[in-house]
């Protein structure tokens, strides 16, 4: 078995009062509901409520539905940009591709920027940030993404762990993104990128344990890491802090729902 380095991004938790985070999403969450009440249920779960929260940068894999026409969209995008809040839609206009149902993902544009602060050691050639200026299109934030995995798989040399991980998974540098983007553990995705079928078999797999996850439909903020690291302060406050956020707005917003 190879040896594992579970601290490779030397990871930072958020360091923002929880209750910073609960305001955020509520402020927003309020704004949503008295501005486009119809849409409101696309912005409550609990992926979508952290990252409004602004404790992570990304949420993906949600729709707005066909019945939300151009006005709608245009709308919501210019109230989420007011709280530093991209909608992008997945729409790649040089495919020909049509968005029929409306797909989105969000992005926090503050918990993007401050990325080098939670993971302050990241795979070579490093970090460089998006111009968020220049995103004239939508499809821009998937290209930026897309050259920054780019960039990480283009090492020849790649220092370790990095070198087993590309030998284990040849996906692994978006893995490495994806798992950063969307907040995770700096411990929790090294520990992904090590395990096998084996840890699975053998229960040394664990899942995150975050209080109210599951709430409401859409992506579930959960996350898996091994056995090895289960103790780990990072992954123990990182579960608390995203428990809290999720109680706190649950608590203003959607009591009758909130799991005590």
């Amino acid at each position: 078995m190879m040896d594992r380095n579970f601290d490779y991004f030397k990871y930072i938790l958020p360091a923002e009062p929880v209750q910073t985070y609960i305001k955020n999403a509520i402020a927003t969450l309020t704004d949503i509901k008295s501005s486009f009440p119809q849409f409101y249920k696309h912005f409550i779960c609990p992926s979508e409520v952290l990252t409004l929260s602004g404790v992570r940068a990304f949420d993906t894999f949600y729709e707005l539905g066909k019945e939300a026409d151009r006005k709608d969209i245009d709308g919501i995008k210019e109230l989420l940009k007011s709280h530093d809040v991209m909608l992008v839609e997945d729409i790649y206009e040089i495919a020909n591709h049509r968005n029929e149902d409306n797909l989105y993902s969000l992005v926090n544009t503050s918990a993007l920027l401050d990325i080098p602060k939670h993971y302050t050691h990241l795979p070579p050639p490093g970090w460089t940030p998006p111009n968020l200026k220049a995103m004239d299109k939508d499809a821009d934030f998937y290209l930026w993404w897309f050259i920054w995995q780019f960039a990480i798989a283009g090492n020849r040399d790649p220092e370790p762990p990095l070198s087993d991980w590309f030998k284990k998974d040849h996906m692994a540098f978006h893995d490495i993104t994806f798992g950063i983007l969307l907040g995770y553990p700096g411990e929790a995705i090294c520990s992904a990128l090590y395990e096998t079928e084996q840890d699975y078999d053998e229960g040394r797999v664990l899942q995150a344990n975050i209080s109210n996850a599951a709430l409401f439909e859409g992506a579930r903020p959960i996350y898996n890491y091994l056995r090895d690291v289960a103790d780990n302060p990072h992954i123990k406050n990182h579960e608390k802090l995203w428990s809290n956020i999720l109680k706190g707005v649950y608590e203003t917003l959607e009591p009758d729902a909130i799991v005590r």
